[in-house]
């Protein structure tokens, strides 16, 4: 069965070019997010990397590839960068410690005086430690029952919807599931559910979601991409030039 947020090899085929919908009232909630200081910084990003003339590019993903527009965005946007020789590995599974530091890049949340959880596998000096504790503060993160956060191991697909939905400022109340895999019961069905009802996941042809099964880097950065079409941006970049981008500013 092919997998809609995968090539057509598994991966998704819809390069979202449909018109933005209108920012639903609760996304980004102020007191998550200044949303005017971040339009700013992503402006500013967007500007400064309209400068070096050309969109960003990698030497493993080839023109037209499925998630090209989404890579390069992100790129442009300072969440994400290559993994050394002009790659990106798009194949490479994520982690949850990267894909903490990818949302706090990207949303730029708010400080708050709140103590973080002091999850008892992360380190003062872990790499990720500032993004973690950020998203903990927030309550957007929560890790385990033991008390760990686990920041090595592969993010789930399940673990990705949750914490996109928490931190677009969303309620975890989805109430009907669109996959045979994702019951009521479960603890991450009101997440998947709203996550799919807002289209950032999609499923597999056989009507399932595979809650377990890890997110790569090309997936992370499409299903960013679509997240971010709720906060009444753009999520694609043109090929030949990121002026059409930096005019929605």
């Amino acid at each position: 069965p092919e997998e809609s947020d995968t090539d057509p090899d598994g991966e998704a085929s819809d390069e979202q070019e449909e018109d933005q919908e209108e920012r639903p009232a609760g996304i980004l909630r102020s007191d998550l997010i200044d949303l005017e200081e971040w339009l700013n910084s992503l402006a500013e990003k967007l500007k400064a990397a309209e400068k070096l003339g050309e969109i960003p590019s990698y030497a493993d993903i080839r023109e037209g590839y499925w998630a090209q527009k989404p890579i390069a965005l992100m790129t442009m946007l300072q969440v994400v960068n290559g993994v050394g020789d002009g790659r990106f590995e798009p194949d490479r599974s994520i982690t949850r410690a990267e894909f903490a530091a990818m949302l706090t890049r990207l949303f730029g949340f708010k400080e708050t005086s709140a103590d973080p959880v002091p999850f008892a596998d992360v380190a003062h000096d872990h790499w990720a430690k500032d993004a973690i504790d950020t998203l903990s503060r927030l309550g957007i993160i929560h890790g385990y029952p033991d008390g760990t956060f686990r920041p090595d191991a592969p993010i789930t697909r399940a673990q990705f919807a949750a914490i996109v939905i928490r931190g677009l400022g969303l309620s975890e109340n989805g109430t009907t599931s669109a996959f045979s895999d994702v019951t009521p019961g479960d603890w991450s069905m009101g997440a998947v559910a709203k996550a799919h009802e807002y289209g950032i996941i999609q499923g597999y042809e056989d009507g399932t979601f595979l809650p377990n099964r890890t997110v790569t880097r090309e997936e992370a950065m499409v299903m960013i991409a679509r997240a971010m079409k709720w906060t009444g941006l753009r999520t694609e970049v043109s090929g030949q030039d990121a002026a059409a981008i930096l005019a929605l500013f």
